[in-house]
């Protein structure tokens, strides 16, 4: 349990007080709470109160903990550590809106702790919003400014507060328009774009991915009027310079979903005519810039570096556009200097390389901090681990590796320079050391003179030549008793993806850029309206280099569970565990009551074969070498 307990330095110790936190440390709850009774006789503190809750928390009385955490709140309104841990026992008891309720009351008292902020994200990201709160939007507006906040599933919570709020809302009741034309006709009957200059809005915008094609559709009818009207250098807002703030906005959607979204031909010239309109100074308006950052890396300008050097950055909402002119020429430079680990033979391997290189996977900005499973990764916590992080891709998984094990020594390999350089950036900017990036195929690591405790190696199997030979490999790189992470993909869950699949196969649609822009534009007349709406489900739908490798694979293979079991069989690793939510864990057990441990694969393949979209995101799973 994280300790929370405040400073008491200002505050006359009891004994008994004393006593009661050596029990906590101890964990020692019962003798804890003895003590902590005792002191409330004579010392009804919110210190008292906050131990006591500490201790019924522990012994899983929320009930009474929460009861303590309102007396010590009563005493003192700005206790937020009592907050913050009031939180923790709403959100573990499933009362979900009282845990938004204190953890943003812990934000608003003390708005400096991330750990926080964390806490209220994760839990506002479960729910989607009927009314938007002022007061929680102004809390989240502080968490989503905040770079190191984990965000990823933020986008259905969020938008549901954009969609409702009273400024920004009948902007977006716009996106029910049939085609531009009707959008334009109607946006036009508003005064002006004000409305579009809301904080909660701007804040969010572009820092995750929103999981609904009418968004999208919504920010390419955006896109295009702003597009226009700055070409025909229109004014849109009561004050000028807004216009800033929302194309910066929206070039940051535009650069983190890799420009996914397509460009009309009337777009398409009008972008040329910007485009030679920024390349004519070294100094451009930063509403022109911006805007053609909505439809191109501005990175690949010929006058980068000058406009760069030009942007004023910093606070100033331009910093959007300079991180990203920024941070491609510093992986540019990392790209060369990453070590080779073993040679890439494999004509598969290099059809792979190539394919990551031009769309490196997955995009990211935060890495989340929770270890995947305390439990089954307990043991590695001890100092001197070594750790392969087998297709490390962007670094993502690798860092959060980092955190969950900051005294292990972890090496992470992958085939992409594009990919891994990203990863060494993103280690870099977050200051974690313990991480080696090197470029190696799985197929050639056979030889390598090392043996690991640990090996990770999340959804890449299934685009080796030979899965099955690539995990041995690394299953002869595991120490006795080794753990290991897999993640494969289902053939269950992937149904509508083969259906795609399928199509672009028969029809010899290419996997550019272009090409997926055009198959995601005309979807309708490739796959039926089922398989449209299973693909609309996943996120790697709403970026370029994600969508690439969901539908436009240059290699996959899929798997069942009684393969899998096959093979852990075949190389005698022990099946743990899958990487489910305690809910979903809780619902197969109610039907398989004779699988107490939930580790029967045979009795998992069955309850599959009735839930075929519940390994969506791929069979994930630990086992151990035996």
């Amino acid at each position: 349990m994280r300790d929370l307990r405040v400073s008491t330095s200002d505050v006359e110790l009891s004994q008994n007080y004393k006593n009661a936190m050596i029990a906590l440390d101890a964990c020692d709850y019962d003798q804890a709470l003895v003590l902590l009774q005792k002191e409330l006789e004579g010392d009804a503190s919110k210190e008292v109160y906050y131990a006591l809750a500490q201790a019924y928390f522990a012994k899983e009385d929320k009930v009474r903990a929460i009861k303590s955490l309102i007396d010590a709140v009563r005493l003192d309104k700005l206790y937020h550590e009592a907050f913050a841990l009031l939180g923790d026992c709403y959100y573990s008891t499933k009362q979900g809106i009282p845990a938004i309720e204190s953890y943003a009351q812990a934000v608003a008292i003390n708005p400096q702790d991330e750990q926080y902020m964390q806490k209220l994200v994760d839990v506002v990201s479960v729910f989607q919003f009927k009314k938007a709160n002022p007061n929680l939007k102004g809390v989240l507006i502080e968490c989503l400014a905040c770079d190191n906040i984990d965000v990823h599933f933020f986008g259905r919570p969020w938008l549901s507060m954009v969609s409702r709020d009273a400024t920004i809302g009948p902007f977006y009741k716009l996106s029910k328009c049939k085609n531009y034309a009707a959008f334009k006709k109607h946006i036009q009957s508003f005064p002006n774009c004000d409305g579009l200059i809301e904080p909660f809005f701007l804040t969010g915008f572009g820092r995750f991915i929103i999981l609904d094609y009418t968004f999208e559709v919504w920010c390419g009818y955006i896109r295009r009027y702003l597009l226009e009207s700055i070409v025909e250098e229109k004014s849109l807002f009561s004050d000028p310079e807004d216009i800033d703030l929302i194309t910066c906005a929206l070039s940051r959607y535009c650069f983190f979903t890799d420009y996914v979204m397509d460009a009309s031909p009337e777009e398409v010239a009008l972008v040329a005519k910007l485009e030679k309109r920024v390349l004519a100074t070294k100094n451009p308006k930063l509403s022109d810039l911006a805007c053609l950052a909505c439809y191109q890396r501005i990175y690949n300008l010929d006058n980068a570096g000058d406009i760069y050097k030009n942007l004023q950055g910093g606070d100033h909402v331009s910093q959007i556009l300079k991180t990203q002119i920024e941070e491609y020429q510093t992986q540019d430079k990392i790209k060369d200097k990453i070590e080779a680990l073993t040679v890439i033979h494999d004509n598969v391997s290099s059809a792979v390389r190539e394919q990551y290189e031009n769309f490196p996977y997955p995009r990211w900005t935060v890495a989340s901090r929770h270890a995947f499973n305390k439990d089954v990764v307990r043991e590695l916590q001890k100092g001197g681990v070594k750790i392969l992080n087998a297709g490390c891709g962007t670094g993502k998984e690798a860092i959060q590796m980092a955190y969950t094990f900051p005294d292990a020594e972890i090496t992470a390999v992958d085939l992409s320079r594009s990919s891994l350089a990203y990863g060494i950036f993103k280690a870099e900017q977050m200051g974690i050391k313990n991480i080696t990036f090197k470029q190696a195929d799985i197929m050639e690591l056979g030889g390598l003179d090392e043996q690991y405790d640990y090996i990770a190696s999340a959804g890449v199997l299934h685009h080796l030549k030979d899965p099955k030979a690539g995990w041995k490999i690394l299953y002869d790189l595991l120490k006795p008793n080794g753990l290991m992470r897999i993640a494969l993909y289902s053939r269950h869950a992937r149904w509508a993806v083969n259906d795609a699949r399928s199509v672009i196969q028969n029809k010899n649609i290419g996997s550019d850029a272009q090409s997926i822009r055009d198959f995601r534009k005309n979807i309708k007349t490739h796959l039926k309206h089922k398989s449209i709406k299973n693909i609309e489900h996943f996120f790697d739908y709403y970026a370029l280099p994600e969508c690439r490798d969901l539908l436009f694979h240059v290699q996959e293979h899929q798997f069942d569970l009684i393969e899998i079991k096959e093979i852990l069989d075949t190389f005698g690793l022990e099946f743990l565990q899958f990487y489910l939510t305690e809910d979903l864990i809780r619902k197969y057990k109610t039907h398989n009551p004779d699988d107490e441990s939930a580790t029967n694969l045979e009795s998992w393949a069955a309850w599959e074969e009735k839930n075929p979209n519940l390994f969506a995101s791929m069979y994930t799973f630990w086992c151990r070498k035996t």
